[in-house]
């Protein structure tokens, strides 16, 4: 039973996910108490809302409810007006900042004899946040995303929806929302089913 203690953390947990979007694990050390959480999950389901968090990522933040999306026909994709650059600009962001925790963690599962500990030194480690420098992304990918204006419009697209970070244009960080919004495992997907295969066809065709 939860004490007036306990709800008013809840109530503090709730209004700082509401106002700030998102928060970072070591910021709500309650919701590690079951009870706590799960009352966290039922408030936000009493509006449509579910809790956004991955193994990966070490912050919470909000999403509507499966259930809230498929009544409203929702699809957040669809309802922001980016063209096909920004999405694969995305799409490179997620490769160079999330896809490298995915593959360090198939190693680590590979080389232990128990599943890998979802708390813990190794998955902090696995959490810290990752930089790519802009320069080498500009030069590789800038033009053919439609140049420099275009490839800051872009950038700022993805800060905006806190895909990323940057405070001036020489390193990029990602952002709370990369691993928690984008569909992490489907964009791992993604990656091996049509990404690499299209990659090794070119180069077979260069050869």
């Amino acid at each position: 039973m939860l004490t007036d203690n306990d709800r008013q953390v809840v109530t503090d947990i709730l209004a700082r996910l509401h106002v700030q979007r998102w928060i970072r694990r070591e910021e709500a050390p309650d919701m590690l108490r079951a009870e706590i959480r799960t009352e966290v999950e039922r408030a936000l389901a009493e509006h449509g809302l579910e809790l956004a968090e991955s193994p990966y990522s070490a912050h919470y933040s909000l999403r509507l409810s499966p259930k809230t999306r498929a009544a409203l026909a929702y699809d957040w994709a669809g309802n922001v007006s980016w063209d096909a650059n920004c999405y694969a600009l995305l799409l490179i962001v997620w490769i160079r900042l999330a896809l490298p925790r995915r593959v360090e963690r198939g190693q680590a599962d590979r080389q232990a004899s128990t599943l890998f500990p979802e708390t813990g030194q190794a998955m902090k480690d696995l959490r810290r946040e990752r930089e790519i420098s802009y320069p080498q992304l500009y030069e590789e990918f800038g033009r053919r995303l439609g140049g420099r204006n275009k490839f800051h419009q872009y950038l700022r697209e993805l800060k905006k929806h806190g895909f990323i970070n940057y405070t001036s244009l020489e390193t990029i960080t990602e952002g709370p929302m990369l691993e928690l919004l984008a569909d992490g495992e489907g964009l791992a997907a993604h990656v091996r089913e049509s990404v690499i295969p299209r990659i090794l066809q070119e180069r077979a065709g260069q050869g």
